[in-house]
């Protein structure tokens, strides 16, 4: 991830006829919306953790429960019970599947960004050049550059937290 200083300090615009400080580097920087995957996140956080509580609760009605002779309702229960939980459970896995999907389609459109981008940079180095050819003296372009250009893809959020997010052993 790149800081906000770079940022920031990339955003302020130079005159065009001033030298590059130092030897700096150029940056292309894209941004996502990722407030939706975000919110999306939070709910899969919610439903994990109502899933672990209804678990826990479970388990703690069952040992309370334990010296009740009535043993019939505790197996009904706990048939209820696994097929609600079974249910959860795969409800979060098909969250978890389209979370991922629309992960990977986001990097797709980016990785399309990236090289539309560094084609338009090409089409103009091109113009540039045949320019400088056409007017004389000048010099080309690989003479006069003298800054690299890096492509970032900024996040709202690191998306590593996916994987952070619950572990179901199948």
């Amino acid at each position: 991830m790149i800081n906000e200083e770079i940022l920031n300090s990339k955003k302020k615009r130079r005159n065009k006829g001033k030298e590059p400080l130092e030897e700096e580097e150029a940056y292309i920087i894209i941004v996502n919306n990722t407030q939706n995957m975000i919110k999306e996140i939070n709910q899969l956080h919610k439903r994990i953790n109502k899933t672990n509580r209804d678990f826990t609760n479970y388990k703690y009605n069952l040992k309370r429960n334990s010296f009740v002779i009535n043993t019939k309702t505790t197996i009904e229960q706990f048939n209820t019970f696994k097929n609600n939980y079974e249910h959860d459970i795969n409800i979060i896995k098909q969250d978890i599947t389209k979370l991922e999907m629309k992960m990977i389609q986001q990097s797709c459109v980016q990785e399309m960004k990236i090289g539309n981008l560094n084609r338009t940079i090409s089409i103009l180095q091109n113009e540039i050049e045949a320019i400088r050819r056409g007017l004389g003296g000048l010099p080309t372009y690989e003479e006069s550059q003298t800054n690299q250009r890096n492509v970032y893809g900024r996040n709202n959020n690191s998306f590593k937290s996916l994987d952070d997010i619950i572990n179901i052993d199948d």
